[in-house]
């Protein structure tokens, strides 16, 4: 193993794997007891015991002075596992788990009545050979990761008898009295339905299946509520872990929760909110829980309406109904079996729960017929866009952003698969968005459409195209509701890709930065993150702080000529419409369907140069070698407007160009002092640009690097920016004294 981990061996040091440590051809039988435990650690190395027996400690963040304090933090951060993570850890087992789960030969418990922080590993064989593993590693990818600088400890004792038989004395006097399945049984109930309904079609498919928001409600709701029935605990009525003082304590925790901007305390915030309006009754001390009828009809309601704001129903309805028209899609690498045609891209059948792989190759006829329509499609934006006179370079240059957007559209499914396979903090940088930054004219949607026809799933499931500025009409609060339902959308348990056309710009200035570092921080726990493909307004767009390098951004600027513009009708020519059109009725998803096929060999093979390293930054790089083979099969040369490398500062030159703009329309109020230029936003900014004022100085403000503010940072805090002449100057490539002509010319080059 790596140099993280320090494995010691019946007092020896040893280095071992995790499928060394965890040894299923040697031992049949497993208990493990640990603070937390991944899917994927559990698919792919428990999958080969014959039984495992796994307690998660789920344990508190805090400390208490009282049993009944400690036993109410456990209730809260249990009913918070069970509501957030229950369904979505469940998802993510592969089909080998899932069907021990529905014999018993794996059982997952968690416990409502004591915090268990134990942490150990019993392992044994019908011989008698046994393992005990003591130590700090939880059943994860993270404890066992060398790319991840968390220092681990493991000590393994073989065939220690007397160690053996004690520790498991202490699970089963201790522990597995105490406990309840993590899983209700409605839940697996309804998955060995499913897998009996394949059985009898004959059906050769991965039974992956998903559940609609109702049932979803359901199997919460009877967890959540089984959990909360652990609590009662009729013997201990004069102790102090009875249930009144537990249930006190859960009540008097929101006080103390409020206090705390912690992201861990406002989630225990939503919790203990949820027990205490929909669970816990209190007209008089002590608590009681309300009746097991009311729990179920209040819980159920709460869950369904928490897609998103539960006191907006009409917001809520709209979200739920799109919610449930997306395809989805999953990408599970355990599932793939290439000799049997089995990509591992699972989409959910529309009238079942039964998830068929998709994915098929290509005869050299259709990937030439297919390359042949992209490459139309690339040369419309290349040829018809204006200046119609620019130079080749120049048009070619521009026209690899459409193809660099269609190559992350096919390799969109894909992302968090590949996300895994890169290194430490580089897979911050494996983007699950794409921001199409474009001005009015510039064939942004169509290019959209074109992606959504040669991405579709199969013929009648297809991502539809989501009109942000349609979504909430006339809402006052139409911002915060886009974008709660962006961010509910993409962690609804699918890796189909989300297109938004038309994104307000105002999202960027402060809800896109929760929602994509937030969407980095689930994908490095495996969650299955929807990717996003968008359109907006070039123009008006900036990222707060850092949030631009987590994302993907190309810059549309040429414009297609429009009869509405008098100065631009010289240049129309209807044969770009014609085109277009005749284009989107020959393409579809052949080509996208044969690269499915093709990633997925790529991913399982070992050694391979995913592009990410300290001097390469180009998750796309497997994606671009298969699409140079696909010109080599179709004998069709390589364009000049392919992207041979990633398309990377596309954001960082919309961000000088706006500040260029503005120092050259209104230099006169940029006050130089010592070297120091400085800039009042809200008394000049309104008259210089298309912003309404609150809006534009967040614009302008965010487009700063604080390489070029004074004093970093605090140059461009509030409404004063303070720039360091020399450097921003050298940032907008303007040379002091130099002519307006030389200016332009000096920023483009």
């Amino acid at each position: 193993m790596d140099n993280n981990t320090f494995i010691l061996v019946n007092d020896k040091v040893a280095n071992l794997s995790p499928e060394q440590v965890f040894d299923a051809q040697k031992y049949t039988d497993l208990i493990a007891v640990t603070y937390s435990a991944s899917a994927n650690f559990v698919n792919k190395y428990f999958s080969n015991f014959k039984n495992v027996d796994l307690v998660l400690g789920i344990p508190e963040s805090n400390t208490e002075t009282t049993a009944a304090q400690i036993q109410a933090d456990q209730v809260i951060n249990t009913v918070g596992q069970l509501k957030n993570n229950m369904l979505k850890n469940f998802y993510a087992l592969s089909t080998t788990m899932k069907d021990k789960l529905t014999k018993h030969h794996f059982n997952i418990y968690i416990s409502t009545k004591k915090a268990i922080h134990d942490k150990f590993y019993l392992l044994k064989n019908a011989s008698g050979q046994t393992r005990v593993i003591i130590g700090s590693a939880n059943a994860s990818n993270q404890a066992f990761n060398a790319n991840i600088a968390q220092s681990e400890c493991v000590f393994i004792f073989d065939d220690d008898e007397k160690l053996y038989n004690a520790i498991y004395q202490h699970y089963s006097n201790d522990i597995a009295t105490i406990v309840q399945s993590y899983y209700p049984n409605m839940l697996l109930k309804k998955y060995k339905e499913t897998k009996n309904k394949q059985a009898k079609d004959k059906k050769d498919v991965a039974t992956v299946f998903t559940l609609d928001s109702n049932e979803e409600a359901d199997i919460n709701t009877d967890a959540i509520s089984g959990a909360m029935d652990s609590v009662e605990d009729k013997e201990n009525v004069d102790k102090d872990t009875n249930s009144s003082k537990v249930l006190d304590s859960i009540s008097d925790k929101a006080s103390k929760l409020r206090q705390s901007n912690s992201k861990k305390n406002k989630q225990d915030l939503e919790t203990v909110t949820i027990l205490k309006q929909n669970i816990l009754q209190r007209p008089n001390l002590p608590t009681k829980l309300r009746g097991k009828n009311t729990i179920k009809k209040r819980v159920k309601k709460l869950i369904v309406h928490d897609v998103v704001d539960a006191g907006n129903s009409k917001t809520t309805n709209k979200t739920i109904a799109l919610r449930e028209s997306l395809p989805v899609l999953l990408d599970r690498p355990l599932e793939r079996n290439l000799q049997k045609g089995n990509s591992g891209i699972l989409l959910k059948d529309k009238n079942s729960n039964i998830m068929h792989p998709i994915g098929k190759y290509a005869n050299n006829d259709t990937i030439r017929k297919q390359l042949t329509q992209i490459d139309h499609l690339m040369e419309t934006y290349r040829d018809y866009t204006m200046p119609l006179n620019d130079s080749s370079r120049v048009k070619n240059e521009y026209a690899k952003r459409p193809y660099e957007a269609l190559i992350f559209a096919f390799t969109a499914p894909f992302l968090t698969e590949i996300r895994s396979k890169v290194k430490g903090n580089l897979r911050e940088r494996v983007s699950n968005f794409l921001f199409l930054g474009a001005d009015f004219n510039t064939g942004k949607s169509t290019l959209l459409d074109a992606l959504r026809m040669m991405t579709a799933y199969s013929s009648d499931q297809i991502s539809p195209k989501i009109s942000w500025t349609n979504r909430f009409p006339g809402s006052s609060r139409k911002i915060f509701d886009a974008s709660n339902e962006l961010q509910i959308l993409m962690t609804t348990s699918s890796n189909g890709t989300l297109f938004y056309d038309e994104i307000d710009p105002k999202f960027f200035e402060k809800n896109a930065r929760d929602i994509i570092l937030s969407s980095v921080q689930n994908s490095d726990s495996n969650s299955d993150i929807a990717p996003v493909i968008a359109t907006t307004n070039s123009a008006k767009t900036t990222f707060e702080g850092e949030t631009h390098k987590r994302l993907k951004f190309l810059n549309f600027t040429r414009k297609f000529p429009s009869l509405d513009n008098n100065d631009e009708k010289k240049w129309y020519n209807p044969t770009s419409v014609k085109k277009l059109h005749e284009i989107l009725n020959n393409i579809d998803n052949s080509l996208f369907l044969d690269f499915i096929m093709r990633m997925s060999e790529k991913l399982n093979e070992d050694n391979i140069d995913w592009g990410m390293n300290e001097g390469e930054n180009d998750f796309l790089k497997v994606s671009r070698e298969i699409f140079r083979q696909y010109y080599k099969l179709a004998d069709l040369p390589l364009p000049e407007y392919f992207p041979e490398e990633a398309i990377h500062g596309d954001y960082s030159q919309n961000s000088k160009w706006m500040w260029y703009k503005l120092y050259h329309s209104d230099i006169e109020h940029f006050v130089e002092k010592d070297g120091v230029l400085t800039y009042n936003l809200a008394r000049n900014i309104a008259s210089t640009s298309n912003f309404n004022k609150g809006s534009a100085i967040e614009a302008y403000r965010n487009a700063l690097p604080t390489s070029v503010c004074y004093e970093g940072n605090k140059g461009r805090a509030g409404n004063i920016i303070m720039l360091n002449k020399k450097e921003f100057l050298k940032w907008i490539n303007i040379k002091q004294n130099e002519t307006f002509a030389d200016k332009i010319k000096n920023f483009f080059s």
